[in-house]
């Protein structure tokens, strides 16, 4: 069965990934900064589709611990045969309330963790001729947010990223996407919704807001990734697929 790496997997997004990949038996390695949260989602795991993936405990921002993950993951694996990069949020704020350090954050825990995971696993994928990448990224690259500055710039890196690479690695049979999400639910987007709102409340105004009328699951991340790395898709390369509901307005 093929293997692949899960970043911030522990909740929400790429906990909906693992559950998708785990029932079509994929061989996993999650990590996140939560171990309790990563013991958990083990747990349910082994209990729903009876797999048991290597979870360790990792800061995407921290280039020794992305060296740790990929090095546990080819002692568990061999090889590294796919890659899905899953990010925590950086800080919603207004330009001028962001500081230096905010940006430093997010470029590392965002830009930098993609690099240095993507260089991990062409390594691999370049010498086994074969090999597909995810990156998880969101629809403030096309729909650009008030106080999402730090989100919509550096993601949007994100995607130029994947663009370029997906030309030069195409020779080797390796294929390199991304998602925009849109409004999942998750406890990250019930938390940027306003202190004064009822939580429900502002779910339900939030699903007005999208053509289709409510807001999406983690799973119906999971499905779209599961598909980007399946050789179903094996001539989608290079490009970013929105799965936000139709929220996004821009056509191309």
């Amino acid at each position: 069965m093929p293997n692949a790496i899960i970043s911030a997997a522990s909740s929400g997004i790429g906990k909906g990934i693992a559950y998708v990949l785990s029932r079509s038996g994929y061989k996993l390695t999650l990590f996140s900064r939560n171990e309790n949260k990563l013991m958990e989602v083990k747990k349910e795991i082994r209990t729903k589709f009876g797999t048991e993936p290597l979870v360790l405990s990792a800061d995407l921002s921290k280039p020794e611990d992305i060296e740790m993950v990929a090095r546990k993951h080819r002692e568990n694996y061999g090889s590294i045969e796919n890659l899905v990069v899953n990010y925590g949020d950086p800080r919603v704020a207004g330009f001028i309330e962001l500081g230096e350090d905010d940006w430093k954050y997010a470029i590392d825990m965002i830009l930098m963790s993609t690099v240095r995971l993507t260089r991990e696993a062409l390594t691999d994928m370049i010498r086994a001729r074969k090999g597909s990448i995810v990156y998880v990224t969101s629809m403030t690259v096309r729909e650009p947010m008030e106080g999402f500055s730090l989100s919509s710039s550096i993601r949007s890196a994100v995607v130029a990223l994947a663009k370029n690479l997906s030309l030069e690695v195409s020779k080797f049979g390796i294929r390199i996407n991304t998602i925009s999400q849109g409004y999942i639910n998750t406890e990250r987007l019930r938390d940027v919704i306003k202190s004064n709102v009822d939580r429900a409340e502002g779910m339900r105004r939030l699903s007005g807001d999208v053509p289709l009328r409510r807001v999406g699951e983690p799973e119906e991340i999971g499905e779209v990734v599961e598909f980007l790395l399946s050789e179903r898709s094996s001539y989608v390369n290079g490009t970013n697929i929105p799965v936000d509901g139709g929220i996004t307005k821009f056509p191309l």
